[in-house]
């Protein structure tokens, strides 16, 4: 074999051995420097524009996955953490929900988000034996009665009637409380103070208790808890109080007078009344031959006149 063709298999096999441990070299760096697989986590985002003090509800808001090292505590990973809930500040679109930026629909972002669809808030000013003694809370439904005066005219007096305005009213708030609060463990129990019941009623409601409060205190009556049925009543007064009817309306003696009457005036005919006397200065009434005279009364207006 030719020195020239031994030396050419020679390099052509060192070649070889050198480009396996160049492979493999690296190869071994590769496994050294392997990176471990990213864990996703499904975050929630603003899927369009959320003013502030606006209830939640699905189709504002979307899924969105982050690596789990770009995720922290408080950012919001289920819808449900968020839906239903009230935006303290206003979100962009694209925005990842965070949670210190929703409060529960409540107390904390005022009245108007407790107040129930359709109704509407009344407030009412009691004491403590109008407004059951201060252990109303709010989330109680009552009653309320007002009392009124009916004039009556023939005995010239007034008759007081108690009557059930409204059933079944939701207390919303006491005083400035939209929460009941709990009696700390330990610490001995008082008697609630308040002076002013909001009520949740109806648009139509809110007129009536309007009137109501022009016209007679209002006291509220607690119901069950639960119980929804409403009591037809006619009212309470002294007289059914007792137990005794009132009594009964005088008839008026007063003479009903017709709004025209008419009389035949024929002087000296028996059975028929007199002619009455001309007031002085009344010029007398003249009559054509054939006829009669007659006076026409209308009211307190007196009328002579000749009538075939």
């Amino acid at each position: 074999m030719p020195a020239n063709r031994r030396m050419l298999i020679v390099a052509l096999i060192f070649g070889l051995i050198v480009a396996g441990a160049v492979f493999f070299y690296f190869r071994q760096l590769q496994q050294k420097a392997k990176v471990p697989p990213v864990e996703i986590v499904t975050v929630m985002t603003a899927a369009k524009a959320i003013p502030a003090r606006t209830i939640v509800t699905e189709e504002m808001i979307a899924g969105k996955q982050l690596p789990k090292t770009a995720v922290t505590d408080d950012m919001v990973k289920e819808g449900k953490e968020a839906l239903g809930k009230v935006t303290v500040s206003a979100i962009i679109p694209g925005e990842v929900l965070l949670k210190p930026k929703f409060a529960e629909k409540g107390a904390r972002m005022g009245l108007s988000f407790i107040v129930p669809r359709g109704m509407r808030a009344v407030t009412i000013q009691v004491s403590a034996s109008t407004g059951i003694a201060g252990l109303l809370k709010p989330g109680d439904f009552v009653d309320v009665i007002g009392t009124f005066q009916f004039p009556q005219e023939e005995e010239k007096t007034a008759l007081d009637m108690s009557i059930t305005v409204l059933q079944n009213v939701q207390v919303l708030a006491l005083d400035t409380g939209m929460e009941a609060k709990e009696e700390e463990e330990g610490k001995k129990a008082t008697l609630p103070v308040y002076t002013y019941v909001t009520l949740a009623v109806a648009p139509k409601d809110a007129e009536r208790v309007t009137l109501l409060l022009e016209k007679s205190p209002a006291r509220l009556v607690l119901r069950p808890i639960k119980e929804k049925v409403k009591v037809i009543s006619q009212g309470t007064t002294i007289y059914s109080l007792i137990g005794k009817k009132p009594p009964l309306k005088k008839k008026s003696e007063a003479k009903k007078v017709a709004p025209e009457e008419i009389k035949w005036l024929e002087p000296g005919v028996p059975g028929l009344p007199p002619l009455s006397p001309t007031k002085t200065g009344e010029p007398k009434p003249t009559i054509s031959k054939g006829e009669r005279l007659v006076e026409i009364i209308r009211g307190t207006e007196v009328e002579k006149v000749g009538v075939k």
